[in-house]
């Protein structure tokens, strides 16, 4: 009989716990600097300090990606067509801003009206897009 130990946990730049058994065995990027470090506990928690550090530019980021990911969710779509716009300012290559651009510009109409569903697909809108090809 072998005990197995219990997965380490640790922490993602979310905030969320995850272990390597969910991540499908791999272990995380904190493990792998403890082996490598084992003996030297400074370098560890530098190390853990600067990858959870997150900029005031990057928390400005997520809360206008988020802002226009809830306005395109809420069938808002010029507005999450500014918002997207803005984060394509500075950063052009954002695919996933891009998409919401894309997909927000399909249903804009002047004056923010909605253009392309009919009252009841506005009524029953999520945002969920299905892919229909890789």
């Amino acid at each position: 009989f072998t005990r197995m130990r219990r997965p380490k946990r640790s922490r993602t730049s979310a905030g969320s716990s995850t272990s390597a058994e969910s991540e499908g065995g791999i272990s995380s990027a904190d493990d792998t600097m403890e082996s490598a470090e084992a003996g030297d506990a400074t370098s560890r928690v530098s190390y853990r300090q600067s990858k959870d550090t997150i900029t005031s530019e990057q928390r400005e980021r997520a809360d206008l990606y988020e802002a226009a990911l809830d306005a395109y969710q809420e069938a808002r779509f010029t507005e999450a067509c500014q918002l997207a716009s803005r984060l394509l300012v500075e950063t052009p290559n954002d695919l996933a801003a891009r998409s919401i651009l894309q997909r927000a510009q399909q249903h804009a109409g002047e004056d923010s009206n909605v253009v392309g569903l009919s009252e009841e697909e506005l009524a029953s809108w999520t945002g969920v897009f299905c892919m229909g090809e890789k």
